[in-house]
């Protein structure tokens, strides 16, 4: 239904209805099981122009349509987090950012990032800024939420990173997958979680920002 308010697509009644929610059911296990509802509905709203065949009866086929091109998307953003290296807080003349400036660098990235598929983006030392400036206040319920988020957001980037076709992506993944069962994360992984799950936390706190303006 949801779908058809974005789209215009038109769905079928009764039993041909049931069908087709069955079938997208298992088009999800079988092609996207590393996609969530969030990034579905993301998906459509910003879904390709070019597709013609919007206000038509919606089917697996137009599903794929919009979703393999997402994907794609979602995999380049990976691969450029990827090579990100941490910079640290500093101008070219390699001073301190002034407050305003912090205020501004946050500010920039908030605009930049509007979606939890960008959240990679999000530059560590803002965590720290926010959280010494008392901007950001995280909760340990909050710190391990994040953190849960941070594991299924790994496992969604290696994910992508293995479907090029790299050998060594592919045995990253299966390493995390591994350690996920487990339970424990050790060493690079340990730090990669711990960075992401501090990205997710600023996420959440430009999220929270939004809500206090439109309220």
């Amino acid at each position: 239904m949801k779908i058809n308010i974005i789209t215009g697509f038109n769905l079928p009644d009764n039993e041909f209805k049931d069908i087709l929610i069955e079938q997208i059911c298992k088009k999800m296990v079988e092609s996207y099981p590393t996609v969530n509802i969030d990034e579905v509905e993301y998906a459509f709203r910003n879904k390709d122009l070019s597709i013609k065949d919007w206000g038509k009866n919606f089917n697996v086929g137009i599903f794929d349509e919009v979703m393999i091109p997402y994907l794609e998307k979602r995999y380049d953003i990976s691969k450029i987090e990827e090579s990100i290296k941490t910079k640290p807080i500093q101008v070219e003349n390699k001073r301190e950012l002034t407050y305003w400036e912090m205020e501004n660098w946050v500010e920039q990235t908030k605009l930049v990032v509007k979606d939890i598929s960008k959240v990679f983006f999000i530059p560590e030392e803002i965590y720290e800024w926010l959280t010494k400036s008392g901007k950001l206040n995280v909760s340990k319920e909050e710190k391990i939420k994040s953190m849960e988020h941070a594991i299924n957001l790994r496992v969604i980037q290696l994910t992508d990173f293995s479907t090029n076709g790299n050998v060594n992506d592919a045995k990253m993944l299966s390493k995390f997958i591994a350690m996920r069962q487990e339970g424990i994360f050790l060493d690079k992984e340990a730090e990669n979680l711990i960075r992401i799950a501090k990205k997710i936390s600023v996420f959440n706190y430009f999220n929270s920002i939004d809500n206090e303006r439109t309220d």
